[in-house]
């Protein structure tokens, strides 16, 4: 890997990390809002939502018509040809793209 790309990726992260800490930092203070307020619904809510972004991971359906680009579009998203494109019908079921120690798998 060149060292280009290196300080690319090191810059993306860190900007990721700083967007995630804004992320969770706007959702401790709606937390300690709607405790305030005598919501715990809402604040166990926001605190499910803590729990979620300090694992790091997400779930994200792409659904549409066939052969409308949806493989195409979520390659195009995470940055790699992971999914299968083509003129013939190549995708027929739910699948799932996990990351995991810098190496990407499509499941």
């Amino acid at each position: 890997m060149k060292m280009g790309m290196v300080m690319d990726e090191t810059e993306r992260l860190r900007k990721y990390t700083l967007a995630k800490q804004e992320v969770a930092q706007a959702t401790r203070a709606l937390k300690t809002f709607f405790h305030a307020r005598g919501r715990p619904d809402a604040a166990d809510k926001c605190q499910e939502l803590l729990v979620t972004l300090a694992e790091d991971r997400f779930n994200l359906a792409v659904v549409g018509q066939f052969k409308r680009g949806k493989s195409s579009l979520m390659n195009a998203v995470i940055g790699c040809d992971l999914l299968p494109t083509g003129r013939l019908p190549l995708t027929s079921g739910a699948g799932s793209i996990g990351w995991r120690a810098k190496r990407e798998r499509v499941v």
